[in-house]
């Protein structure tokens, strides 16, 4: 038995507590409250005192592309990012860099980056994250970390008659994961990519199959206008600029007159346990699915806005009742993988209350990926996925949250915690 004490504790599910402490059993929390307290109940226990800090739970980066952590395509200027001309460009120059680096160099860099990209997500304090990959390594390469995640492998297949062979294939890769995988800290999940790279038989498909295997389903959904006109109309920059890159303009369905999130929701990708990565064009019909189907969302504010897709109607979501974590994407359209910086970010533009942008960061992404009764909050049985925050310069009287968001930055992460282990 293990007693960590500090100047605060956030539990998230009840208000902070000064001189606070969490006594941690092996991996799982046995207790929360008063230091005084919790001392007193454990007096034969090992004491550490983190000081001037906060011990708060793991950030959960609830949306992630690690193995495009060395695909940064813009510049910064007076403290802001350059966006994109439109997201269709942005997607094609993706696109096209992504399939030189791996034709020359195969899976190399992608490992590479992916290996920075958790370096950058523990050393801010994010204990858990959901990732799209197409990396086989990507399961080990987490348990090499310690890190908690939920990877989601990516499926792109828009030829309806290929549909079969894809999910096949993707049911090979992952029974391959699983053998990869070491350790129950990483859950595997499926993520057909979108409404316009996945065709409808395909989307039917892996729905199937994910059922089948009991695992989580991810997908972009409603991300931009673009999609929107796509999947209503058949039309649009995809149809006009995209699908005659790559030859697909063959495979264009009629069209379905539906928003994203209906025409998702009529092939059974929506439901209990799936993510809805961005979620920016919803209406209220939308939103009502979403909410009855049990499906999630990973909000991607500064994505949102350097793609220039608009902004999520997240406080539609939260009253709804509709699980909202924070995610930060790829570095191909963020400046950083930190969620301090998305919650700042999201603070500044949309705005809501520091405690719930905190709540969004842990325990919304808890409930959003699917592991809410495991982690998320620091609660008596949770797993001890925990972290510590210097409070240095937090005067007497000062909101402790509103002052952690404000200045939490890497320098200031003292601990980082997976399942009772340091990292």
């Amino acid at each position: 038995m293990r007693i960590f004490s500090s100047r605060f504790v956030f539990p998230i599910t009840s208000a902070p507590i000064e001189k606070g402490a969490v006594a941690v059993d092996g991996s799982f929390i046995r207790a929360v409250g008063p230091s005084a307290e919790i001392v007193s109940k454990f007096p034969e226990a090992e004491r550490r005192d983190l000081g001037n800090a906060a011990l708060i739970p793991g950030l959960i980066n609830a949306h992630t592309h690690l193995e495009l952590t060395n695909f940064g395509p813009f510049k910064k200027k007076r403290g802001l990012f350059f966006k994109e001309s439109s997201f269709v460009s942005w997607l094609i120059r993706l696109g096209i860099r992504r399939r030189i680096k791996a034709k020359l160099l195969g899976s190399r860099p992608f490992i590479r980056a992916y290996r920075k990209g958790l370096e950058m997500l523990r050393a801010s304090g994010t204990t858990c994250f959901g990732d799209i990959t197409s990396l086989p390594e990507a399961p080990a390469l987490v348990d090499d970390k310690g890190l908690r995640a939920v990877l989601y492998f990516e499926a792109i297949g828009f030829n309806p008659s290929g549909a079969e062979q894809k999910a096949s294939e993707m049911d090979e890769v992952l029974e391959r994961a699983e053998t990869k995988k070491q350790s129950k800290l990483v859950t595997l999940g499926l993520s057909p990519h979108s409404p316009y790279t996945v065709s409808s038989r395909l989307f039917v498909l892996l729905s199937q199959l994910a059922e089948r295997k009991g695992l989580p389903l991810s997908v972009h959904m409603a991300e931009s206008s673009q999609e929107v006109k796509y999947v209503m109309e058949s039309s649009g920059e995809f149809v006009k600029r995209l699908y005659p890159l790559i030859g697909w303009n063959k495979f264009v369905p009629a069209p379905t007159n539906m928003s994203p999130a209906r025409y998702l929701n009529s092939l059974g990708v929506l439901k209990k346990g799936a993510l809805a990565i961005h979620a920016v064009h919803v209406d209220d019909t939308d939103i009502a699915i979403m909410k009855k189907t049990g499906t999630g969302v990973a909000h991607c504010p500064r994505s949102n806005y350097f793609l220039k897709v608009g902004t999520a109607p997240v406080n539609r979501f939260m009253e709804s009742g509709i699980p909202v974590g924070l995610g930060t994407d790829s570095l191909a359209s963020n400046a950083t993988l930190s969620l301090w910086d998305e919650m700042r970010f999201a603070r500044d533009t949309l705005p809501l209350e520091p405690s719930i942008l905190l709540t969004m960061a842990t325990l919304g992404g808890a409930k959003a990926l699917g592991l809410d009764r495991n982690i998320g909050s620091l609660e008596t049985g949770k797993e001890a996925d925990m972290i510590a925050v210097s409070t240095e310069g937090c005067r007497s009287g000062e909101d402790p949250v509103s002052y952690v968001l404000e200045t939490g930055t890497e320098e200031r992460i003292r601990m980082v915690m997976v399942a009772g282990k340091e990292i």
